[in-house]
């Protein structure tokens, strides 16, 4: 099965949940037989399933660590190591590592 992930490591809490929301949903419709994983701060995977609703039974919501309030280059370094080990895994296709970059540019 195909795969699109979708990150946020970020935003938390309710902060951009909106926009998450509808993204993860315009993703859900276009691409109907994708399976949707999207990594985000626990509060902030609260507040995009409470805006989802029933649309939130097609994604797999996965908790991470963000790095915010911490120094530039600290974020930056835990940000690669993170996308690394996401990227390293073997059902990654380069569809897939270019959806998640057009994610990462959609989500700066």
């Amino acid at each position: 099965m195909n795969k699109i992930h979708i990150v946020e490591n970020f935003c938390t809490n309710y902060e951009h949940a909106p926009i998450n929301a509808a993204f993860i949903k315009n993703n859900l419709l276009k691409y109907p037989k994708y399976k949707i994983i999207f990594y985000a701060e626990e509060l902030h995977i609260k507040a995009v399933k409470g805006i989802l609703k029933e649309y939130a039974l097609g994604v797999d919501f996965i908790c991470i660590n963000t790095y915010r309030g911490k120094s530039f280059f600290y974020n930056l370094a835990n940000n690669f190591i993170f996308f690394y080990k996401l990227i390293k895994k073997k059902e990654f296709k380069l569809k897939i590592l270019n959806q998640v970059i057009r994610c990462l540019l959609y989500l700066v």
